[in-house]
């Protein structure tokens, strides 16, 4: 007959040690925060510029980081979405685009809020220049009104001071853009250029 030392004991049975523990369970520090995530037509470029009866589509985009001058400022984004070269971050050795849109006074987002300017200094922006005069003969075409809305985003500003960036490291936007004579929409997925980038001297 089984006596007491063949029958399972305690040790046998499963115990708080071998249960799934709230260590196991997705939390807080494990889940992704979904405004850092970006899949399919989020991680597109699709901005049209329209001046007039003419429009051309920006398919690129690219983003710096600007330095505030005093350190209680914010930090912002300066993005260029352009026609030219696919995958060729803007340098001063770039190739030149027919057409590019800078955006810029824009605060890094941490989150979906929709940033909106008109021509004040410090607002959010967008310039238009017009490389090869398709749609302006102007030097350049500011916004008289333009709203900024984050889509996602994976950013670290004060990175740009040691140069060690997060793997995943981009931001993903619409525009909404009134131009004098014409207007600046659509979705861009920009990535992180050097180039850029604008940082106060010490």
């Amino acid at each position: 007959m089984p006596d007491s030392g063949s029958e399972p004991d305690a040790g046998l049975e499963p115990d708080a040690g071998t249960e799934p523990d709230a260590g196991t369970e997705p939390d807080a520090g494990v889940t992704p925060d979904p405004f850092t995530t970006c899949e399919g037509a989020c991680r597109e470029t699709s901005a049209t510029i329209r001046m007039g009866d003419n429009s051309r589509v920006l398919t690129n985009a690219y983003f710096g980081y600007t330095e505030p001058e005093s350190p209680d400022g914010s930090w912002t984004l300066w993005i260029e979405l352009n026609n030219g070269t696919p995958g060729e971050c803007p340098s001063p050795d770039s190739s030149v685009p027919a057409q590019l849109v800078n955006v810029y006074d824009v605060k890094v987002p941490v989150d979906a809020t929709p940033q909106s300017g008109t021509t004040t200094e410090g607002e959010p922006r967008a310039t238009l220049v017009d490389f090869d005069g398709s749609l302006s003969l102007n030097w350049f075409d500011h916004s008289s009104s333009f709203t900024f809305t984050p889509v996602a985003a994976s950013l670290c500003a004060t990175c740009a001071k040691t140069g060690e960036f997060p793997a995943s490291h981009f931001v993903a936007f619409d525009v909404d853009a009134v131009m004098e004579g014409g207007a600046f929409t659509g979705h861009g997925y920009a990535t992180y250029c050097p180039a850029l980038t604008e940082l106060v001297e010490e």
